[in-house]
């Protein structure tokens, strides 16, 4: 059976595929010193003037792809976002283990191969009370992911993929890189979108903001 590759880029087709996690450790989260997010306290919502350029991401209830996953080739050494979760990203899965589960949010998969062979995104979870971003790659069909830090409800954040030739290297806010194996160097890269999951569909409707810089 064919699809389109979304999760992902809609409309290449491709074998059918999905993004089900394979269970892991995360590397390095034990380390971290996220703080839970206080629904009470959670940040104002943006204003109009501040969300330019801002494309909202919907995934909706029951679903795992995003509605806006219009299929784009590019030609990148580097990728350059601005990202925005509201409290839609605070959820609960209906199988306790699968909280851990890492969603994805914006990257690319690599040298003319399938998201599951070659690729580099941001991943993002609401686990253990916290929002958390890490670096989800796949080389040669190997996957690895590492956190890179708790964020906030509502506030913006630039999140940065640097493809180098044996690695690809992931910032937030420009800082505190992050090294993830790269699997090689050429080829045709596609754009990846935001996708639910992990096993679960979203519990509830998902909008996620985000404004590609370069």
């Amino acid at each position: 059976m064919f699809s389109a590759c979304s999760d992902g880029d809609s409309n290449y087709v491709i074998p059918q595929t999905t993004d089900t996690l394979v269970k892991k450790p995360v590397a390095d989260a034990a380390q971290l010193q996220m703080e839970p997010i206080n629904a009470s306290a959670l940040k104002p919502k943006p204003t109009p003037d501040s969300l330019q350029g801002f494309i909202k991401y919907i995934i909706p209830k029951g679903a795992q792809f995003s509605q806006q996953n219009t299929p784009t080739l590019v030609n990148e050494d580097s990728l350059v976002f601005e990202v925005i979760f509201d409290s839609s990203a605070i959820y609960t899965t209906v199988e306790p283990e699968n909280q851990a589960d890492i969603n994805k949010l914006f990257g690319f998969s690599d040298c003319s191969t399938l998201h599951h062979e070659n690729s580099a995104r941001f991943g993002w979870r609401y686990y253990q009370n916290k929002l958390e971003l890490l670096a989800y790659c796949y080389s040669n069909a190997a996957l690895a992911f590492k956190s890179v830090s708790s964020i906030q409800i509502n506030k913006k954040y630039t999140c940065t993929i640097v493809a180098k030739a044996t690695e690809y290297v992931f910032y937030l806010e420009g800082k505190n890189p992050i090294s993830m194996q790269r699997g090689c160097a050429e080829g045709l890269q596609f754009r990846l979108y935001p996708y639910f999951g992990g096993t679960e569909a979203a519990p509830h409707e998902v909008s996620i903001l985000i404004k590609k810089i370069h």
